[in-house]
């Protein structure tokens, strides 16, 4: 088991060797979350390039108050959306019309999904519906952190939460049909 208060501190004092446990141990599990936000291997990379200086940088302000994990990985999804904004993404804000009840879908039919199939139908999410669930159902951002972080407003966060959602239950119900399931919706 790794001791990550000891690797912390010698990170802090320059150790090399240390910041090198460090990205090992971290890096294998950050790479999954750059792409689930970057949708890309290479911008995924960058991110986690970015995550890393930023952590080496930002390091002497981590006071250990919080989780060490939750710490790294936020800067992880900052650096992830960084990477994004830097490129030729560009989010399409959708106005707030006040629908964020989720329709009704039976348990039966994501019960039988695995995780691969839920994150290849988590993908054919437009980008901004997709960036806004993984925020907030994902990672527990609230709406106010990510319109900060999108540069959206609460409510339209609110809202895209909403309509990813909807969108969520169509393709479960296309799979369903598509698989000849008798699974209801």
């Amino acid at each position: 088991m790794i001791d990550i208060e000891n690797i912390i501190e010698r990170c802090l004092k320059g150790d090399r060797r240390s910041q090198e446990k460090l990205v090992a141990h971290f890096g294998p599990k950050l790479l999954p979350l750059c792409k689930r936000y970057t949708r890309d291997s290479h911008l995924a990379q960058d991110a986690l390039q970015e995550t890393f200086i930023n952590v080496f940088r930002y390091l002497g302000n981590f006071k250990g108050s919080g989780v060490f994990d939750a710490w790294i990985r936020r800067i992880a999804v900052n650096c992830s959306l960084n990477t994004l904004k830097k490129g030729t993404f560009h989010y399409q804000s959708v106005s707030d019309d006040g629908e964020y009840m989720l329709p009704s879908v039976d348990a039966a039919v994501y019960q039988h999904l695995d995780y691969e199939d839920l994150l290849k139908i988590l993908e054919e999410l437009p980008p901004i519906y997709y960036m806004v669930f993984n925020l907030y159902v994902v990672e527990g951002y609230g709406h106010k952190e990510i319109g900060t972080m999108l540069e959206i407003g609460e409510s339209t966060s609110r809202s895209n939460l909403s309509r990813a959602r909807k969108k969520l239950v169509e393709i479960l119900k296309k799979k369903r049909l598509e698989l000849g399931s008798n699974l209801a919706v």
